[in-house]
């Protein structure tokens, strides 16, 4: 489904299409409250410049990532959205999608990372990202240092993932350097990852294991 600028989508079911919502045009717009899955390629793709907000909304089962936001796709809002089992990325920024918020969404099981933002500073917020094949939140700055302080992780859980829990590097001009410098907004929790430590440049406490079920002997 393909659609133009200042609409509010309510509700909407948009399974077995290219792409569930397809927006290219240099607009604005919400999404709410709908189902973008089971689609042969990305389940939301935004691309041209614009501001968009998807939320509440269940992303799942598509052919390429999920929720994908080309460049420059500025003050984007995410939130509370369930995207699962996608084939590439749950989340994904490309470039310079400046003024993000990523908050509240549950990522799962998506075949590479759960949250990639790649150059787009953000405040990635009560996130949580599980079973997914990548990292569960990737976030990389490739201009330069002093982008750091714009961008803000905080509260939020990954486990199980394929590589780290949370990854923030800073890599100047595509260096190979991790560097810190991205606010560690606190009470991010990680566990459980295949790689370690856990998170790269943010302190995470450990994921406390979901309790075991109590076993019983049957009355004979």
């Amino acid at each position: 489904m393909t659609v133009g600028s200042g609409v509010t989508l309510i509700g909407l079911t948009a399974n077995h299409n290219r792409n569930g919502l397809n927006i290219d045009c240099n607009c604005h717009g919400i999404a709410r409250d709908s189902d973008f899955s089971y689609n042969d390629q990305r389940g939301v793709s935004l691309s041209w410049e614009g501001q968009w907000t998807v939320e509440n909304s269940t992303v799942g089962h598509n052919g390429g990532t999920g929720i994908y936001a080309g460049p420059l796709i500025y003050n984007l809002t995410l939130r509370d959205n369930r995207v699962s089992d996608n084939l590439v990325d749950g989340i994904r920024l490309q470039n310079q999608d400046d003024g993000a918020t990523i908050s509240g969404n549950e990522v799962s099981r998506n075949g590479g990372d759960g949250i990639h933002v790649d150059t787009s500073d953000s405040h990635i917020t009560d996130n949580t990202t599980r079973g997914n094949g990548g990292t569960g939140i990737w976030v990389r700055e490739s201009v330069d240092t002093s982008f750091g302080p714009a961008y803000l992780i905080a509260d939020n859980i990954s486990q199980g993932n394929g590589e780290y829990g949370i990854r923030a590097c800073i890599d100047p001009n595509f260096s190979p350097q991790c560097l810190p410098g991205m606010i560690d907004g606190g009470g991010n929790v990680a566990g459980g990852n295949q790689l370690t430590p856990q998170c790269i440049n943010i302190i995470c406490l450990d994921a406390v294991p979901p309790p075991q079920p109590t076993l019983t002997r049957a009355s004979r």
